[in-house]
């Protein structure tokens, strides 16, 4: 059987690095649902929708999950659970984080865009910034495990993989997180 692979890998391996994935979906549980005030008929974006992201990345690896580091598995686990957490930005996130986009450029190509159809099109970048902003909430270890975690979590959607600045094999106190690898086994379910 194939399911929970990365989380059961996580305990037995590594009980500190796996509370932290309990703890964080603790926290999601209210921030993921809050995207339903800006989505109230669009598709699930709630924990069960992160957790159904990462069963399908235990379905995919297989018994591959143990060529992974320890490391990457906290990696992938936190960011198939954080990877959405841009569809339910506050007014205030969202106003903040539209200023470090591009939105001139988009509004040129899509004049009638409300925010809602910003959200939904930025909702990547929007989720690197939360997890960037709010990293201590989560209890991420490091800067280099943040941001792998942010990598991963904005290269579900519209990014270059192969792009080895922003998705390095890095080299941590961890051991070595392959974000192009990681970032390319979180699907794209829309």
């Amino acid at each position: 059987m194939n399911n929970y692979l990365i989380e059961t890998r996580l305990m037995e391996e590594d009980e500190a690095l796996h509370k932290r994935v309990d703890d964080c979906k603790v926290v999601l549980r209210h921030l993921l649902d809050s995207f339903q005030t800006w989505f109230p008929h669009f598709t699930d974006h709630s924990i069960m929708h992160s957790t159904g992201v990462l069963e399908f990345c235990n379905l995919i690896l297989r018994q591959q999950v143990y060529s992974l580091s320890l490391i990457e598995c906290y990696v992938l686990a936190m960011s198939c659970y954080l990877h959405d957490v841009g569809m339910g930005v506050t007014r205030e996130n969202f106003e903040s984080f539209t200023k470090e986009i591009d939105l001139d450029s988009y509004l040129r190509r899509f004049p009638d865009a409300d925010e809602t159809r910003i959200i939904r099109d930025f909702h990547h970048e929007f989720s690197g910034k939360f997890i960037n902003k709010y990293a201590d909430l989560f209890d991420i270890p490091d800067e280099d495990v943040r941001f792998a975690i942010v990598q991963v979590s904005r290269g579900h959607r519209k990014t270059d993989l192969y792009d080895e600045k922003e998705y390095p094999d890095m080299n941590t106190s961890h051991g070595v997180i392959r974000t192009g690898m990681l970032a390319a086994v979180l699907p794209d379910r829309r």
